[in-house]
């Protein structure tokens, strides 16, 4: 029990520690007079944090398939694709094209920027909890989607629009976790999902926020029922040897092999695969 406190409080410092990389860097006085160079430094430096921690962890050799960017890309890209195709066929029918987003700088920094968020709160953070210090993941994928949420209030121009983004942004950091594991731990779902949704979103004016409007929701919530129902149908068709109710037992209550840590030796490369 003492391992897992500490796992767990190793994992939640070192995600915060990446939070506030940016401003341990200004207060040192590196600054950037652009948001784009603020945003990209501040996900670079979180990428190397996560890399560090987590090589320290679980063994460099491990790295990648701690945070489960070790599966197949192309499923998830494809996937990913897949389920944001009602935002970007609709986004492209009520929203108009904005060309400044026409470029490979930015649409790399898009997906830099989604694919940063998924690796730090989906795969380091919840995934951690989650997988290796033995959170239940209701608990896990709560605290998880709070902290996402609450990274979005600053678009909220009024007490009831800030409510409105953090609830759309606090359902959305639990519905990634959820298709995260779902798909096996592949995180590349996730990443490759979010970026598409993004990248429709910045490429059509449809929405200044989170929050968006009615056209805008109606395809995003296309797009969640899509997902949900692929997903589903998905693990349906696995060949499972557990039942549809030890699956059901292991999402919201338990995972399927505890984690015991006595395996695990902070710094000393735990918890080997």
């Amino acid at each position: 029990m003492k391992k897992q406190i500490v796992l767990s409080a190793t994992i939640i410092s070192t995600f915060f520690l990446c939070r506030n990389a940016l401003s341990l860097l200004q207060k040192l006085g590196i600054s950037f007079e652009l948001q784009e160079e603020r945003i990209t430094v501040s996900w670079a430096l979180c990428l190397i944090i996560v890399l560090v921690v987590s090589g320290i962890l679980y063994g460099y050799k491990n790295i990648f398939s701690s945070l489960g960017l070790d599966k197949r890309i192309l499923k998830g890209i494809s996937y990913g694709f897949a389920f944001s195709s009602p935002m970007i066929l609709g986004y492209a029918v009520i929203g108009e094209l904005r060309w400044e987003y026409v470029s490979w700088l930015s649409i790399s920094a898009i997906f830099f920027w989604a694919g940063m968020e998924e690796v730090l709160f989906r795969g380091f953070l919840f995934g951690q909890l989650f997988k290796k210090a033995n959170w239940r993941f209701a608990p896990a994928a709560f605290l998880n989607a709070v902290i996402f949420g609450m990274g979005h209030l600053y678009q909220g121009n009024s007490f009831e629009h800030t409510l409105g983004v953090f609830a759309i942004t606090l359902m959305g950091g639990a519905w990634f976790a959820w298709l995260y594991i779902e798909w096996d731990s592949n995180l590349w779902v996730a990443i490759s999902l979010h970026f598409f949704m993004n990248l429709s979103w910045q490429l059509f004016s449809v929405g200044d926020t989170a929050l968006g409007g009615w056209g805008a929701n109606f395809f995003r919530v296309m797009t969640i029922v899509l997902s949900v129902v692929v997903t589903i149908i998905y693990q349906k068709s696995k060949k499972d040897t557990e039942t549809i109710k030890e699956r059901k037992d292991t999402i919201l209550t338990k995972r399927k092999q505890p984690i015991t840590l006595s395996n695990i030796q902070l710094g000393n490369n735990l918890n080997q695969h």
